[in-house]
């Protein structure tokens, strides 16, 4: 400055800004003075710095300013640390403003000072001016929920995790514009100033309503595979005992006079031992290990055909309506199974409403990948086909949903329901690579949402041609663990003329293979076998002859691992408890060369 004085420069030089140097002239041509007016100047050298002045201006008789008088101070050191803190704390609120986590800030008395931009979103409101100076410790929400001790025990000077809860539009100031619960989890922790005295507390909460429905579907997935490997591993080991009763009862009507006594008692035995077996096929559809002849179907013509039985059964008081997309793709499937799916979710509804009410069937196609991640995360396909069945019957309470889906888990009255239905509905729809919804209000009604894997295949419709179960002079090869169902197998074979070898095990049927395998035609193979597995034994057959005619034969068929059989050459899969005819059918058309279609032989 003294250089600048020295060497006669004006002072309007000093500025930096040029905006600096036109306020400081207006004001004191207007009032004639400026106080402690900071603005940026130069040093000797062109080095910058902040200079705090105070002027007032002399005038003269015509009120001409004629002289100026001031002082000047350095205050480029405070300016600097102003900007510091300034910087700072936009800094924060920027980081603040800005996290995905919405931000609460409350005073050592419970008054809200601000929120940012993400609890505004959250929580519906418009703007922070509603807020600012509302008491949480006196809301009704603190007080009339469990989260208050923790709350309370934050402005004593603790840091708190409130486990997540559920947020309730009727206690809260506003919860969501729709007014929808939300599931929140929150933490609240204490500020204290440099002489440990609590000043705020900040809360940050996190909306995990969705990351809460995940958690769910997959305890629930996970539940329900547990169910299934218990149930399916139950259905295997009945299936093995039913094969002995089914198969020889059946057997032994082929061999004793209808008009004998014996033959009205074996009927007996075997109508019980069928329903046995269906109810052991239910649990295998709910396991994923049934059988299903998987085609490309056009799933509008099975909602047709399922409606036109069910108009020809259903009391008039149901009334179903249907409203399917037009060219819809095709969906694979199996097209009795799917059938076996409507029917049971459609004699569910017409049990919901015993005074009558409307059933309805909607099917459309969801292609954009917004829609399909929306439904489901783990939905992978790239569109699915959606058919919704809903009714206006009593509805489901909430405090069975998750069970509904649980073999032999019924609501029903005793001896009204096996509790198989809906598990064997959850099962084939999983085996079909598709999920299962259910969306439910008491006293409104209920809608089961399928969601089956659309593909760019053309549907076809496929009738099973009929073959007489004809016997045949070959020879064929039994792999069995179960001694009855090796023994039944034998006595339907040998009745039909085939010659029969017998293995209890895989290493057995390795030197059976060994020492006969020139006369061997056929091997029919057990899939669930101890020490050396089905697969294992077909790997090891299939080494010594890759030509090998091989029938997979199990009551309890991993999905995937049969289909990698079927691929790698078994020729067929015929399904426990045996049916004579559809046994001895199957062999009969292997042998013949004519695979993959035939009855039992697809998985």
């Amino acid at each position: 400055v003294e250089a600048a004085l020295e060497a006669s420069i004006n002072w309007k030089d000093l500025f930096v800004r040029s905006e600096d140097r036109l306020k400081v002239a207006e004001e004191l041509d207007a009032r004639g003075v400026i106080n402690g007016f900071q603005f940026l100047a130069y040093k000797r050298g062109g080095e910058e710095f902040y200079l705090d002045w105070t002027c007032t201006a002399l005038r003269g008789d015509d009120r001409r300013i004629v002289e100026y008088n001031g002082t000047f101070r350095d205050v480029t050191e405070k300016k600097r640390l102003e900007e510091a803190i300034l910087e700072s704390r936009e800094y924060l609120n920027r980081i603040i403003s800005q996290t995905p986590l919405a931000v609460q800030v409350f005073d050592a008395n419970g008054f809200v000072m601000d929120v940012n931009e993400a609890w505004l979103r959250l929580f519906g409101a418009q703007s922070k001016d509603s807020l600012i100076g509302l008491n949480i410790l006196k809301s009704r929400f603190v007080q009339n929920h469990e989260i208050k001790p923790y709350v309370n025990a934050a402005f004593k000077g603790a840091s708190v995790d409130i486990p997540p809860f559920t947020l309730d539009p009727s206690t809260a100031r506003s919860v969501k514009l729709s007014g929808t619960e939300r599931t929140i989890h929150a933490k609240l922790f204490p500020v204290f100033d440099r002489n440990e005295k609590l000043v705020n507390v900040v809360a940050m909460i996190e909306d995990v309503t969705e990351k809460r429905k995940l958690e769910e579907q997959l305890l629930q997935s996970q539940k329900m595979e547990s169910i299934g490997l218990l149930a399916g591993g139950i259905a295997h080991d009945f299936n093995n005992i039913l094969g002995g009763i089914l198969g020889y009862s059946s057997y032994l009507k082929t061999v004793v006079n209808k008009d004998d006594k014996i033959f009205s008692h074996l009927e007996t035995i075997e109508r019980s031992a069928l329903r046995a077996a269906e109810l052991t096929s239910k649990l295998l559809a709910f396991a994923r290990g049934g059988k299903y002849v998987v085609r490309p179907i056009d799933i509008n013509a099975v909602i047709d055909e399922t409606i036109r039985l069910l108009r020809g059964s259903m009391d008039k008081s149901i009334i179903i309506e249907a409203t399917l997309a037009q060219n819809l793709p095709a969906t694979e499937a199996d097209a009795g199974q799917m059938q076996q799916v409507l029917m049971n979710l459609c004699v569910n509804a017409r049990d919901a409403m015993p005074g009558g009410g409307k059933i309805t069937i909607v099917s459309e196609l969801l292609s954009r990948p917004e829609e399909i991640l929306a439904v489901r995360h783990e939905l992978s396909h790239h569109s699915y086909i959606r058919i919704s069945i809903s009714d206006t019957g009593i509805g489901i309470d909430k405090a069975v949903m998750n069970r509904i889906f649980e073999p032999f888990f019924t609501t029903k009255e005793k001896g009204k329901g096996t509790g198989l239905g809906l598990a064997t509905v959850y099962g084939i729809v999983k085996n079909h690579g598709g999920f299962l919804d259910v969306e439910s209000e008491v006293g409104v009604g209920t809608a089961f949402i399928l969601y089956l894997p659309a593909v760019e295949k053309e549907a076809v419709v496929l009738e099973t041609p009929s073959h007489d179960a004809e016997g045949g002079d070959e020879t064929i090869l039994i792999v069995d663990d179960e001694e009855v169902i090796r023994s039944l197998a034998r006595e339907i074979l040998e009745s039909k003329g085939y010659s029969v070898l017998e293995a209890a095990d895989g290493t057995q049927a390795i030197e059976v293979y060994s020492q006969h395998g020139n006369s061997i035609d056929l091997i029919i193979l057990d899939m669930a076998m101890p020490m050396m597995s089905g697969s294992d034994t077909f790997a090891r057959l299939h080494q010594m002859n890759k030509n090998l005619r091989v029938i997979l034969s199990t009551g309890y068929a991993e999905d995937d691992r049969a289909r990698k059989l079927m691929a790698q050459g078994v020729k067929a899969f015929v399904q426990k408890p045996y049916k004579v005819e559809e046994f001895a059918t199957v062999v009969r058309r292997v042998l013949d060369g004519v695979d993959g279609d035939a009855t039992n032989g697809n998985t």
